[in-house]
């Protein structure tokens, strides 16, 4: 049985960008001939302020793309397994990607800004945290409660909400324009689901996004795309991202992170 992952992440705002998407299902290591390429790959360039959707097809696989409700929306059709699931992406980010297991690959991208990495073993709470971008994770300092029933919410991901130390959920009335962070987790079951205190879950990528012209966000991402994984995966609940929406007028530290969040979220350093 194939698998497949989605990143999903819930937008902020709108902003104007063209992807280059791709569709490749040669099998790994397939060697394809110049003139047999078509057969194999297929792109398309998708723009998100166009009313218009697209369509890419190729080997019995059809992905359509389309903008509504400021996400970018995906629909994937497999005709040959009767498969076919939908899904929506933050239109900020500089990349987003699906894979259906072994083969079966779809990515869009564009051009992002340069990223700042330092090699660290240990954060400094009043320096900027896009400067550390490896070996990080997230642990939790206190029981976490994803509420099941949400009106605002995308199939089964549920987010919690922090800004000022409170807590909230999708559908909650909160200063939109303040600082906060979004914790998007996959449930599992039909119920509220908790993460428990002193969970450590385990950053696969970081993300700065900038193209707002008043807030920076902070994306970390718990989904390891490359090996096909969602790390730190439990039988109830699958992390997703961690997106911090922060005003270009301040610099996200570590300090102003636990502020957020009330200390109920702290991020470090270890390896693997």
């Amino acid at each position: 049985m194939k698998i497949f992952i989605l990143l999903l992440l819930i937008p902020f705002s709108t902003w104007a960008k063209i992807f280059k998407c791709e569709l490749n299902i040669a099998s790994p290591g397939q060697t394809v001939k110049a003139n047999q390429i078509q057969n194999f790959v297929k792109e398309v360039n998708f723009d998100t302020t166009s009313k218009q959707g697209k369509v890419i097809s190729l080997g019995g696989i059809n992905i359509y793309l389309w903008n509504k409700n400021f996400y970018v929306n995906l629909k994937y059709e497999e005709k040959v397994r009767n498969l076919s699931f939908t899904s929506q992406y933050f239109p900020a980010r500089d990349s987003f990607s699906l894979e259906v297991k072994p083969h079966y690959q779809f990515k869009c991208s564009s051009r992002g800004a340069a990223k700042r990495v330092v090699s660290e073993s240990k954060i400094d709470p009043q320096q900027s945290l896009d400067k550390y971008q490896r070996n990080l994770w997230i642990k939790t300092s206190s029981n976490l409660k994803f509420v099941y029933y949400q009106k605002n919410v995308v199939d089964r991901m549920r987010p919690i909400i922090f800004q000022n130390g409170m807590l909230y959920t999708a559908d909650s009335s909160r200063d939109i324009q303040g600082n906060w962070c979004i914790f998007n987790v996959q449930v599992k079951l039909d119920e509220d689901t908790y993460i428990n205190s002193g969970s450590k879950l385990q950053v696969m990528s970081f993300n700065k996004l900038s193209n707002n012209p008043t807030h920076n966000v902070y994306a970390y991402n718990f989904v390891d795309i490359v090996q096909g994984k969602k790390r730190s995966e439990t039988s109830r609940y699958a992390p997703f991202s961690l997106e911090c929406k922060i005003k270009k007028s301040q610099v996200f530290t570590l300090d102003l992170f636990k502020k957020i969040t009330g200390n109920r979220l702290s991020l470090y350093i270890a390896k693997d």
